[in-house]
């Protein structure tokens, strides 16, 4: 009798030792998780007072800033407030500074973003335009061209920056001796819809391209009275294609834009420059090759 009140005694002792673990368990837990909450709202304030003191404090020069943290969550420009946010899914919760945090901006500012994504069950995705996501470290770069303050993806600024003062050795391009210029070809396309132009032009294009690790895509076509596309022609191929028309909003592809310029030839039918009439746009969009995919 006396064994059996021992063993019953000692298997109470022990349940009771086992539930005490297991609240002891869920309570670090739950401190952790606070914890944890408070460092990263502490981290998304942190990040977007750094922010919006660039903006206060910019001048003539360009200044950047790393963005590191809080890991995860999404830089979002909405309704004149930027707001660091844990989801895209809260976005009304963190204007109210109820998830996030939120500061009003009053400069007018033009976020060169590629947007972000969130995929969430059943297939459905979120996404927002004006969006910058903190899944590894980055710089942006701030911007002051009066009345805005443009803001850029530093390395995105510095590609695109670099691709613009090229785009002119590309419209004075001669695949040859004898052959036109990019741009004269461009001219003849739109005034004359010209056949061997266009072939040209796509060669033209293969070459200056050839030792350049990019994919790119030209584009003619005509603005003004009953607008359309005249021509277009691509290095890309038909699944990377895909994977930039699906994904590019995200830079999940890892084909993302690398940038884009626009040229206003400015002739129109009659060879004379009409900004009411019809006038020729050449665009040229070029994008980083995924070393896995080439």
């Amino acid at each position: 009798m006396n064994k059996k009140a021992i063993l019953m005694s000692e298997t109470l002792r022990l349940i009771i030792a086992v539930i005490c673990l297991f609240l002891l368990a869920y309570l670090l837990v739950q401190l952790y998780g606070l914890f944890s909450t408070k460092t990263e709202y502490e981290q998304a304030k942190s990040t977007l007072n750094a922010i919006v003191g660039k903006i206060d404090s910019l001048g003539e020069q360009e200044l950047s800033y790393l963005v590191a943290v809080p890991k995860g969550w999404f830089i979002i420009f909405k309704d004149s407030n930027m707001c660091v946010c844990p989801n895209l899914d809260s976005i009304q919760e963190c204007l109210k500074n109820e998830k996030g945090v939120c500061k009003l901006i009053e400069k007018s500012l033009i976020i060169h973003s590629s947007g972000c994504l969130l995929s969430r069950g059943g297939g459905e995705t979120l996404s927002e335009k004006d969006c910058f996501s903190i899944n590894t470290p980055f710089y942006l770069l701030f911007k002051k061209n009066d009345p805005n303050i443009e803001i850029y993806l530093k390395e995105d600024y510095e590609i695109e920056k670099a691709t613009k003062e090229n785009f002119g050795q590309f419209l004075e391009f001669k695949k040859d001796e004898t052959s036109s210029s990019v741009k004269e070809l461009i001219k003849n396309i739109f005034i004359n819809d010209d056949s061997q132009a266009k072939t040209e032009l796509g060669e033209a294009a293969l070459k200056f391209f050839s030792d350049k690790n990019i994919y790119f895509n030209i584009e003619i076509s005509s603005i003004g009275n009953q607008g359309k596309e005249i021509y277009s022609y691509t290095n890309i191929p038909e699944k990377i294609q895909k994977k930039i028309d699906l994904e590019i909003i995200g830079g999940a592809a890892g084909v993302r834009p690398r940038a884009s310029s626009v040229e206003f030839i400015g002739i129109n039918k009659d060879g004379e420059t009409d900004k009411d009439g019809k006038a020729s746009v050449f665009t040229l969009k070029t994008y980083e090759k995924n070393e896995n995919e080439q």
